[in-house]
């Protein structure tokens, strides 16, 4: 820890002077932000409340802190096939000789093949499921399911309705072609027109007989518009979403051949044409909409992302099947995960992107990226009773997003809090001190932090370095502890911290506190001091401006070299 000012950190910060002697003493006041709340995109961070973040990447709000989430740093392993994915899922297989099922990946690739990766054991065993050029490329669609244990079952635009038992790809009926596929109360339910679904008798995924309990039907009430664009069976329903309306079918049952059901318009004006983006989490459906992210509980659609709204003008899918959402465990909470093409407002930089969300509150996070490939696809996998997101890159590779205790780890978390007006929105503020209440697991000695404070018109970085975190005798599950303080040499209006540390590392941040000392003035004096600038020409030569009569000028605030 450090209080004293040192050579080459900080900077001028709208006009930074030193911090007043005996400034504890002069009116100093303080500003704590603890038991953060939440990440809020929605308002700004002039306007979010105290105990709010502006920014939250690679950490989650645990408890009343900010924890870091570390991102895979293993090996990217062998490429499952080099060509770009198309669309995936994950299932729990049983095939073969193997009696147990095996946690699988089932991936159609752009160049219509597909392929299995068995990751029983954590082994990575391929397989080739079906040729190059069997299934549609986009813009033609696939689905993927399974029925019970196994077989895996496919329905695609090209190659119709197929199966996979683990060692053999069969062809079930090339006529029925389509990209939504469901099982649903013993029925597999198959969408063979923009609005009718073919449907098996009871307990078969491949008997369309009409006198053993198979049929099909046709949405037809006028409250669903258009096509059917994805189902998800869930809660005792089948649920059939359109791009602004979702459907209920349920309540089936086969008697005498004949199988009967009803189909409830649950749902107006919201939906999705994402075939891929729908999920089933807790007792609830999520779906992605293009403006945000909808969760529909029982008949009662939520608007998930509501405090992510200034984020989702820049996302965008990433396949043509739209964006990718599965759950993970992270930190001992199943959370949902949603995966997206991020385009920074800022730098003009596009990067994958994972939102995340746990118990109401949203964080974000990076993608591994090993060896500069994006991730692209996402695949829920169970491993030892435990869900895990896989991601699938640009190059093929197969790898883990999110870092067990046992793997190499990387990633960096960035917190940033609010700019604060200390209750004094029109007076300026001098800083005096930034302060960081943290702590860290037993293993974790010292770690790298980087610590930036903020103005309304300005960035300084107070501080990049490692800091000591120190055993404590009486400490709970070995936690150390470490009370970062520094000078902040700032002037503004309006001031904030960010916070940077290596994921790795499992630093927790408890809580950040600003001490500040009122200068009271006027807002156009707190930055007084124009920038300075140096125009030269060919070999260093200082030139002057010319105006629109051609009488030269002085850019404000210029001087000679």
């Amino acid at each position: 820890m450090a209080l004293g000012a040192e050579p080459g950190r900080g900077g001028r910060g709208g006009g930074g002077r030193p911090a007043p002697p005996g400034a504890e003493g002069s009116g100093a006041q303080n500003q704590t932000a603890r038991g953060f709340k939440r990440l809020n995109l929605s308002d700004t961070r002039l306007s979010i409340d105290d105990d709010d973040l502006a920014w939250l990447e690679n950490g989650m709000l645990v408890g009343r802190s900010v924890q870091t989430v570390p991102l895979y740093n293993g090996p990217a392993g062998a490429v499952l096939n080099a060509a770009l994915i198309k669309v995936s899922r994950g299932f729990g297989l049983t095939y073969g000789a193997n009696t147990v099922p095996h946690p699988v990946t089932i991936a159609v690739f752009e160049d219509g093949s597909a392929w299995m990766r068995d990751h029983y054991l954590d082994g990575a065993v391929d397989t080739q499921i079906a040729a190059v050029g069997i299934f549609g490329t986009s813009p033609l669609r696939t689905h993927i399911t399974i029925w019970q244990d196994g077989p895996v079952l496919f329905l695609d635009e090209k190659a119709g309705y197929c199966k996979w038992d683990g060692t053999t790809f069969t062809v079930l009926d090339k006529s029925k072609l389509g990209s939504v596929l469901a099982v649903f109360e013993g029925h597999v339910w198959l969408l063979t027109a923009p609005r009718t679904f073919t449907y098996t008798a009871p307990n078969s995924f491949s008997d369309f007989t009409a006198g053993n309990g198979a049929g099909s039907f046709k949405i037809t009430d006028e409250a669903f518009e258009g096509a059917v664009a994805a189902a998800v069976s869930t809660v005792e329903q089948l649920w059939i979403l359109g791009a602004d309306a979702i459907d209920a079918l349920g309540n089936v049952a086969t008697a005498a051949g004949v199988t009967t059901f009803t189909v409830t318009n649950a749902v107006s004006s919201l939906g999705t044409v994402f075939n891929e983006g729908v999920i089933a989490y807790y007792r609830s459906v999520v779906f992605p909409t293009g403006y945000s992210l909808h969760g529909l509980l029982g008949v009662t659609p939520q608007k998930l992302s509501a405090v992510l709204d200034r984020l989702f003008p820049q996302l965008a899918s990433l396949l043509a099947a739209g964006p990718k959402l599965g759950v993970q465990v992270l930190n001992g909470r199943l959370c949902l995960i949603a995966l997206f093409q991020f385009t920074d407002p800022v730098t003009g930089a596009v990067r994958s992107e994972l939102l995340c969300f746990d118990e109401g509150k949203w964080f974000l996070c990076t993608t591994p990226d090993l060896a500069g490939h994006r991730v692209l696809d996402l695949v829920t996998l169970t491993i030892r009773t435990i869900p895990e997101v896989y991601g699938i890159d640009a190059s093929g590779r197969l790898y883990r997003c999110f870092a067990r205790a046992t793997d190499p780890a990387q990633g960096t978390m960035t917190v940033s809090g609010k700019l604060f007006d200390f209750a004094q929105p029109v007076a300026g503020h001098q800083g005096i001190v930034i302060g960081l209440d943290l702590s860290a697991p037993a293993a974790t000695s010292l770690a790298l932090l980087t610590v930036l404070a903020t103005t309304e018109a300005t960035v300084i970085t107070v501080s990049s370095g490692y800091e000591n975190f120190l055993s404590v005798k009486d400490a709970p599950l070995g936690t150390r502890y470490a009370l970062y303080r520094y000078n902040l040499p700032l002037i503004g209006h309006r001031m904030g911290w960010t916070l940077q540390v290596p994921c790795a590392t499992g630093v927790v941040l408890e809580a950040a506190h600003l001490q500040i000392l009122p200068v009271g003035e006027p807002w156009e004096t707190v930055d007084p001091h124009p920038a300075t600038w140096d125009f030269t020409g060919l070999a260093g030569v200082p030139f002057r401006f010319t105006g629109t009569a051609g009488v030269p000028f002085d850019w404000v605030g210029a001087r000679s070299t």
